[in-house]
């Protein structure tokens, strides 16, 4: 998770609305439930740090099964899953994991390459795979670079008004 979404949960924690089980997932903390809480307010940030952790590790489970771990209400986990904020953390955890698997895999390639027990075949395969990331990751880079925004019809109409 990142460090907003991080303080976010850590905030409710600290407020003992909600609580981190064994695998550090938020869960509805048993004193906020016994006291009768019914939090109707949640920001829309509070209920993306509290669904995220559970969505990041399983992209199917269900909404309703994530409202009766947290306590949130499953039309209030459903709407936020469809939220962009919510969409934009998912894309920043899923990029972050993507990024670190992609480093370590550079690496392990890196070592077969240095290797001098490995076969020059396996060494061909690596150095080839490296090449291929590399082209792939400047490809990506340049395209990046030509992209132009995309076109708001309503403000292209405006400006035709306007002149």
């Amino acid at each position: 998770m990142g460090n907003e979404d991080k303080d976010k949960l850590d905030e409710l924690v600290e407020a003992e609305i909600v609580n981190v089980d064994e695998n550090g997932m938020p869960v509805r903390s048993e004193e906020y439930s016994k006291a009768g809480g019914k939090r109707k307010n949640y920001s829309e940030s509070e209920v993306v740090a509290i669904i995220l952790p559970y969505i990041y590790e399983d992209i199917s489970v269900s909404s309703r099964e994530i409202a009766r771990r947290t306590g949130l209400d499953a039309r209030t986990v459903n709407k936020y899953r469809k939220s962009e904020l919510f969409k934009q953390k998912l894309a920043e955890l899923t990029n972050d994991k993507l990024l670190s698997l992609r480093c370590m895999a550079l690496d392990e390639l890196e070592k077969i390459v240095k290797d001098k027990t490995v076969s020059p075949n396996t060494k061909i395969k690596a150095i080839h795979e490296i090449l291929q990331h590399s082209v792939s990751v400047a490809e990506l880079a340049m395209q990046a670079g030509k992209e132009a925004k995309p076109i708001d019809i309503n403000v292209l109409l405006k400006e035709i008004e306007n002149m």
